[in-house]
């Protein structure tokens, strides 16, 4: 253990997250010539996708896998600020529905990305491929739309008041 360079840290860290069969499979990709952002990428998916990850609990992974779909989708976003072309849009928008449709918290940081984008894309006067990209994330996202407001009439007995007693119930949940 070495505390200036952090060593112990970085081999529990392989340890506990990485087997040798996980890092063979991580020196498949080599052949790619992945740049850093790619294999930062690569190793946060595998850390949210692992099995150590996953084993938690069902909620876990929904909210694992729209960080994940918001990574790559900032991921992409980068890359088309570097490189504003086709190959970085098509992903950019399907990350962005993914991650959307996965957990609607993802919505406010994709919405976010988006926003900067719009501000980025009006000085590169890119306003249209950004205008037809954002429009596709919402048709995209329609049917979800469609679905909440054909069934929101048949919800019934859902009291949203709040009360003392459901106040004291929210705090006494974790006990």
């Amino acid at each position: 253990s070495d505390r200036t360079a952090a060593t112990f840290t970085i081999r529990l860290l392989l340890c506990h997250f990485f087997s040798e069969e996980t890092l063979d499979w991580l020196k498949r990709f080599a052949a790619y010539e992945l740049n850093d952002n790619q294999r930062t990428a690569l190793v946060f998916v595998l850390l949210l996708a692992g099995n150590t990850v996953v084993s938690y609990s069902v909620e876990i992974r929904m909210y694992s896998m729209a960080l994940c779909a918001t990574a790559l989708a900032y991921l992409y976003a980068n890359e088309l600020v570097k490189e504003p072309v086709r190959k970085n849009w098509l992903p950019l928008t399907f990350w962005t529905v993914i991650g959307i449709y996965t957990n609607y918290f993802a919505a406010f940081a994709l919405v976010f990305l988006w926003l900067v984008l719009l501000g980025w894309c009006r000085k590169q006067k890119r306003i249209k491929a950004w205008f037809c990209y954002a429009m596709a994330c919402v048709i995209l996202y329609l049917p979800w739309v469609i679905t909440v407001l054909t069934n929101y009439g048949s919800i019934t007995d859902y009291d949203t008041g709040l009360t003392v007693k459901r106040i004291i119930q929210f705090f006494a949940f974790p006990f």
